[in-house]
């Protein structure tokens, strides 16, 4: 980068390309620089931009299906945010009846209150898995969207 001038052994610094056109000195080799490493990075990211189109198109085949849709996920997003809040919900009831506070007290009647609260809390449980993975199953072709080019 420092050359040494003809007929002394003092270095001196470069002489930065630009300024004759008007442009402030420096900035045209930049620009070339930067034309030549966009060209290159353009030509070697032809094969891998075909590949990725090849890919895509095989991918959005494989997932093309009806049960793929917005709507199917809306559907089991609400389901499955039912189940889990009646879910939640009877398991603070069946904590609070096993570890009441001094505020809480559990009804005497329906007799089979508890009974009916972990019944649903177990059932709903359950439920929500199946669920869970159903809901995921659906929206995993939108995980990662893989941009066109």
């Amino acid at each position: 980068m420092w050359s040494r001038v003809q007929g002394g052994g003092a270095p001196r610094s470069p002489r930065l390309p630009g300024g004759t056109d008007g442009s402030a000195p420096g900035t045209r080799g930049a620009q070339s620089i930067q034309a030549r490493l966009e060209e290159r990075l353009r030509r070697l990211a032809a094969p891998l931009t075909a590949r990725a189109a090849a890919e895509v198109s095989r991918i959005q085949r494989r997932f093309h299906s009806p049960l793929h849709s917005e709507w199917l996920a809306a559907v089991l997003g609400i389901v499955l945010g039912v189940s889990f809040s009646v879910c939640f919900l009877t398991g603070m009831v069946d904590y609070l009846v096993q570890h009441p506070p001094y505020w809480f007290h559990l009804p005497v009647r329906p007799i089979n209150f508890f009974r009916v609260t972990e019944g649903v809390h177990v059932l709903t449980g359950i439920i929500a898995i199946p669920l869970l993975l159903a809901k995921l199953w659906v929206v995993y072709p939108n995980f990662s969207p893989i941009p066109s080019p």
